[in-house]
């Protein structure tokens, strides 16, 4: 309002009094609160900002609205202090009479943070600062995973055919706000995730299944990066290794099974040892010889299924018995030759 100021001195009557007019700074500072209504900041007093629980990485602005309601134009300045997570735009600037400019505080956590009574103060240039008090919390979203690392190991060079090898990932969400997964992934020959992207509710998990079907003989490495709530990643490193399947016979030299001469209604037995010289686990049969060996009167054990883990060993065991004479006799010594493969 315009203040009238007399003279202190008598004036002379002939001359008219002089009138001094002097206008004052009238300035409000509103601040949007967490529920959305409008606060008005009282001068020369604190006044409690609380940003409440702020997800790492997230940005959360509260507007502060500086209005100024009186005939003079005034300026202002801000002092955020030295926490590198506050800040406001713009710092300074002028304010029209009769407009206003709205600033933006921002609380921007960058790792899980505990913000309390943070210095914050606006100067209105020959007028009243107001003085801000601000509290917050950085979290991060508690996503739990099963694994941050799987090592598929020495892994069978992927053919047609086979099972491939694959683990489960487990994403549990034990905050109490939804968040959202997105893998940044493409699938390869050798790796494939089958994971979409979505919303894990509070409570709830969710399953990615990573398979690795190695194309050679040679290491693997891969990362699946998950994008959290597209705030920040969390990375699973992958890595295996393919290998090739080496059963062989333990001793060359036996390679070939001489049985020796065999009379009519007796029999003959070799036993020949194989191993297991590659780095994966395998499973051989002799199935698929079974009714060739016994047209040549020739049975072996174990003549099912059997698992050689790495450098382990088994005993092939081979029973003839020839039925006719002369039947599966060499040409020359009366004997009979069976070749076992030197690699399966």
């Amino acid at each position: 309002m315009p203040t009238a100021i007399l003279p202190s001195a008598p004036v002379s009557r002939c001359l008219p009094p002089s009138l001094s007019i002097r206008y004052a700074i009238h300035e409000s500072l509103n601040i949007e609160s967490a529920d959305g209504n409008v606060v008005t900041l009282a001068p020369r007093q604190v006044n409690v900002v609380d940003f409440g629980q702020v997800i790492v990485n997230e940005r959360c602005v509260r507007a502060v609205v500086i209005v100024n309601s009186g005939l003079l134009n005034f300026d202002f300045v801000w002092d955020v202090g030295t926490n590198p997570r506050i800040t406001i735009k713009p710092e300074s600037g002028t304010v029209p009479k009769g407009e206003r400019m709205v600033c933006e505080l921002a609380y921007h956590p960058h790792a899980p943070d505990k913000m309390r009574d943070c210095k914050v103060s606006c100067q209105i240039i020959n007028g009243n600062k107001y003085s801000l008090s601000l509290n917050g919390i950085g979290h991060k979203p508690r996503l739990d995973l099963s694994f941050s690392q799987a090592d598929f190991g020495a892994t069978s060079v992927f053919q047609h055919g086979m099972t491939p090898a694959s683990r489960t990932l487990v994403l549990r969400n034990n905050d109490n706000q939804p968040i959202s997964v997105d893998p940044q992934w493409t699938n390869t020959e050798e790796w494939q995730v089958d994971m979409p992207a979505g919303l894990v509710a509070p409570g709830e998990s969710r399953q990615a299944v990573i398979t690795f079907k190695p194309s050679a003989a040679a290491p693997y490495a891969a990362r699946l990066a998950l994008e959290v709530n597209g705030l920040y990643t969390v990375n699973v490193d992958l890595k295996g290794e393919g290998a090739v399947m080496r059963l062989e016979v333990a001793d060359a030299a036996k390679r070939a099974v001489n049985f020796g001469g065999v009379q009519r209604g007796q029999g003959s037995t070799r036993m020949v040892q194989v191993v297991n010289r590659g780095k994966v686990a395998l499973t051989f049969s002799a199935k698929p010889a079974l009714e060739m060996l016994r047209r040549l009167n020739i049975d072996v054990l174990p003549a099912g299924d059997v698992l050689l883990r790495p450098h382990e060993t088994a005993d092939l065991t081979f029973f003839f018995k020839p039925q006719v004479r002369g039947i599966g006799i060499a040409r020359s010594e009366g004997s009979h030759r069976v070749r076992q493969s030197g690699k399966y």
